[in-house]
């Protein structure tokens, strides 16, 4: 009775270790997680849990590893799709498995059992963010600011159409060449098209601006250059504000050039041209300067217009003429020069106007003004201030134009990619360990009805191929079948051990060894826990005549029940043993 009660108690301890067996995979090392992997037993079904918020869905794979020539270390091909017909299979190689989504990120895969002593590769394809270094970011989204601002360049007065089909793409290759990927999605998991990527959602709208900016910024060039088609050699553009200032300072050349000469040679007018033209704008830039560069101008009679060569805002060169340089956006004021640039120097234009200003105000020691012709320099006075105006308005629109391109947004900002990693199992089964799958330990109980007694024993069985003990029968044989030869290989057992007996009766019975009677028999698991053995057990029996004190050694058929323990575990059941 004893005994019996503690079969029920180790039956009880053990029952809890047919629980799920759950592993996590981390995604960022494309391993399992420590301590995981060891978990990971055959013939029995597994969960794989990938915990990933940058993953939108995942697919899983498995396959048995091919060792060259279709070869396998053991089990054919055949028997390890058993749970899957030949044409369900990914490509004729790799079984794909369900999977759960249970929240943003948390995914559950069903792992199939795999065979023991077999290589198995493991492949994970998922839609996952696109994470990329914010300097990569930058620099993507400065090239599609740079390609949109090119294709749609204020400088230009015809925009080819074929320009404008072709953006699109190229800004898709730049996407496809950051990304390192042309197989690139959103969150619902439709396709990035590459031809046509800038969308409503992601950056159409700094798109439109940049475009629109553009737009305007060519209708300020055409007023200030006086252009609307890149210039010709005869025709510079004589509506532009550099051509209308050449043309009136040159009628009234002159003139105009005996009132400077007056100025700069009479020591009286020293004072005025010592005096910054404009202490707000700039406190080091004085008349004498910016005089000079006009004096300068008018001692200059050359006036030929023809166009640049190089690219610059205005297309224009007039060729000698510091004034004409600086309103056509090809200089810029330092000093009493004018030096090269390819941008409308704002305060240059500012000073020359309020030189010129302060020029029409002078007057002489008798009261009257110096300039003889106040007509033609307050024309003069008057094209600047329109230049000054205009060109404020395009330097607005143009400063505009660099922040939408500085803030273009990322245009990858939700956007994911295929992502793969994969791994290995290999489900190696001892022989000469403690962990061996082959060998069990047996606690029982044998009917001998050849000798009407009952026993109680402890032995080992023994199979010929390993056996997971927490592995259901049913994930042993093929799909709709209810036999196969490797369930039933991995049930049967050959069972040796030795034997108790429980009632005491007045016959000739006598235990063969110290310990008890051997028995030797074949058994057969009929659930995960209970087999059920057949064989023989020895024992000695003495002759009836009490004159023969010799006994001989007899052997009888019996019946075994027995829980089936693994036989890493034994040290646990001598434990309990202890205890009880």
């Amino acid at each position: 009775m004893r005994t019996l009660l503690l079969l029920i108690y180790i039956c009880l301890a053990f029952q809890n270790s047919f629980a799920q067996v759950t592993v996590a995979f981390d995604t960022k090392t494309g391993l399992f997680r420590d301590g995981d992997y060891e978990k990971i037993t055959f013939d029995e079904p597994f969960w794989i849990k990938i915990s990933d918020p940058e993953i939108i869905s995942i697919t899983t794979r498995f396959g048995i590893h091919d060792h060259g020539e279709g070869k396998t270390n053991s089990y054919k091909k055949r028997w390890h799709y058993r749970f899957f017909p030949r044409e369900k299979l990914y490509d004729g190689t790799m079984i794909e498995l369900p999977s759960s989504h249970s929240s943003t990120g948390n995914f559950t895969i069903i792992m199939q059992p795999l065979h023991p002593n077999e290589d198995y590769d493991v492949v994970f394809e998922a839609k996952r963010k696109l994470n990329l270094e914010k300097t990569a970011i930058d620099e993507l989204r400065g090239s599609i600011a740079k390609k949109i601002d090119e294709t749609f360049h204020y400088t230009k007065s015809v925009i080819d159409s074929l320009e404008i089909k072709n953006m699109h793409p190229e800004i898709g290759n730049l996407i496809a060449e950051t990304a390192n990927s042309r197989e690139l999605f959103y969150a619902d998991e439709t396709r990035v098209d590459l031809s046509d990527p800038i969308t409503q959602s992601n950056a159409y709208s700094y798109f439109q601006k940049i475009k629109n900016t553009q737009d305007h910024l060519n209708g300020q060039i055409e007023k200030i250059c006086g252009y609307k088609s890149k210039p010709k050699l005869r025709d510079p553009g004589g509506s532009g504000y550099a051509y209308n200032f050449s043309k009136t300072i040159n009628s009234t050349q002159a003139t105009l050039l005996s009132d400077l000469d007056i100025i700069f040679n009479d020591s009286r007018y020293k004072t005025f041209l010592d005096t910054p033209v404009n202490t707000i704008l700039d406190e080091k830039t004085t008349n004498n300067h910016i005089l000079t560069i006009l004096k300068r101008d008018l001692e200059t009679t050359s006036v030929d217009l023809k166009e640049y060569e190089k690219e610059n805002i205005c297309n224009i060169h007039i060729l000698n003429r510091y004034t004409d340089q600086l309103l056509a956006g090809q200089g810029e004021i330092k000093g009493n020069i004018v030096v090269a640039a390819n941008n409308f120097d704002l305060t240059g234009g500012q000073l020359l106007m309020s030189a010129m200003l302060n020029l029409k105000d002078l007057k002489d020691a008798g009261g009257s003004y110096v300039v003889q012709d106040m007509t033609n320099l307050d024309h003069a006075i008057e094209i600047v201030r329109k230049w000054v105006s205009d060109v404020s308005v395009f330097n607005e629109s143009f400063n505009d134009l660099e922040i939408y391109k500085k803030d273009f947004p990322n245009i990858l900002e939700d956007v994911y990619t295929n992502w793969y990693s994969s791994t290995n199992i290999h489900l190696n089964t001892p022989i000469d360990t403690e962990d061996t799958p082959y060998i069990g330990v047996d606690f029982g109980v044998i009917v001998a009805p050849g000798i009407s007694s009952t026993f109680t024993f402890q032995g080992f069985n023994i199979h010929l191929r390993p056996v997971n003990r927490r592995a259901k029968f049913s994930d042993l044989r093929p799909m709709n079948r209810i036999f196969s030869l490797d369930e039933f290989l991995k049930r049967t057992s050959i069972s040796i051990g030795i034997a108790q007996r429980i009632n005491n009766s007045d016959d000739s019975f006598e235990k063969l060894f110290a310990t008890g009677s051997p028995f030797v028999g074949a058994g057969f698991r009929i659930n995960r826990m209970i087999r059920v053995s057949g064989g023989v057990m020895f024992y000695k029996e003495f002759d009836e005549n009490p004159v023969v004190t010799e006994s001989i050694t007899n052997s009888t058929w019996g019946v075994a029940a027995s829980l089936d323990i693994e036989l890493k575990k034994i040290g646990t059941v001598f434990g309990e043993l202890l205890n009880f």
